[in-house]
């Protein structure tokens, strides 16, 4: 009987002290500074644990007034519970799916790089394109002036034909076929800077091989107006050709819209 009386004090005294209300050292150092006392007590009253406070620390309880020590000593369990309402928002630790602190300065710093990095990447870019057009605007005024001179050796060269030469020989085609070549040099720089294009190439070809054919073809036994048809239909076609020369001059101006401007001349796919 004895043995049983002991085991069961045993347990009351284990299931006493597993229950007993406990604070963490941290919240117990938290709420004894000497900064935090009041709103210890103020955490007391507000859970209706003391019946007031009063200046100095100390608190009325049961109609006793006592010290904040006092307090604390005498009252372990109310002191337990307001010091856990006070410091456990302050102390509570971070929950294990929270980022560390270090996550997000990282992001920060990405986020501020990349930002960086899109405004000086738009920057290039914009200048990139005023370059472009600029250099376009020029290069197409290069090239109008160069088929234009050539449109001017190919009529020069069929005025040439017309009027006959005295002795009978056919003029000479030096002048011209130098216009066509650096009409076909200006293709070809348009082809270097923008490589996408095969409207450059194109012209070029059509140039070469016009310059070539303009020399042939004249029968030198006929007259003036026997001639005249094949001067008339090789100023039609440097014309032409003249005029397909100044879609890729626009095209150079606006590139933007250059799929649009080689399209009905050039056929689709002449941005390629």
């Amino acid at each position: 009987m004895a043995g049983r009386s002991t085991l069961l004090v045993l347990l009351f005294l284990l299931t006493g002290c597993a229950s007993a209300p406990t604070v963490s050292d941290a919240a117990a150092v938290y709420c004894t500074a000497k900064g935090r006392q009041s709103e210890t007590l103020e955490a007391a009253a507000s859970l209706k644990l003391v019946d007031s406070t009063s200046f100095g620390n100390r608190v009325v309880v049961g109609g006793k007034t006592l010290s904040f020590d006092e307090w604390r000593d005498q009252r372990r369990a109310d002191f337990v519970k307001a010091c856990n309402a006070l410091a456990e928002p302050v102390l509570k630790p971070a929950s294990p799916s929270s980022s560390p602190v270090w996550v997000s300065t990282v992001f920060t710093m990405l986020a501020s790089l990349l930002v960086a990095g899109a405004g000086a990447w738009a920057a290039w870019f914009t200048a990139n394109r005023r370059e472009d057009r600029t250099r376009g605007k020029q290069h197409a005024v290069s090239l109008r002036t160069a088929s234009n001179e050539f449109v001017a050796a190919v009529r020069e060269y069929c005025d040439v034909q017309l009027k006959g030469s005295t002795d009978g020989t056919p003029p000479s085609a030096a002048e011209l076929w130098r216009k066509r070549d650096l009409l076909a040099n200006q293709f070809a720089v348009t082809a270097l800077l923008w490589p996408d294009w095969t409207a450059p190439r194109t012209l070029r070809g059509e140039a070469m091989a016009f310059g070539d054919g303009v020399a042939s073809g004249w029968q030198f036994d006929r007259n003036r107006t026997e001639l005249r048809p094949r001067a008339a239909e090789l100023n039609a076609a440097a014309a032409k050709l003249d005029g397909r020369v100044e879609v890729l001059a626009r095209a150079l101006e606006r590139p933007s819209d250059a799929e649009k401007l080689f399209a009905p001349e050039f056929g689709e796919g002449a941005r390629a």
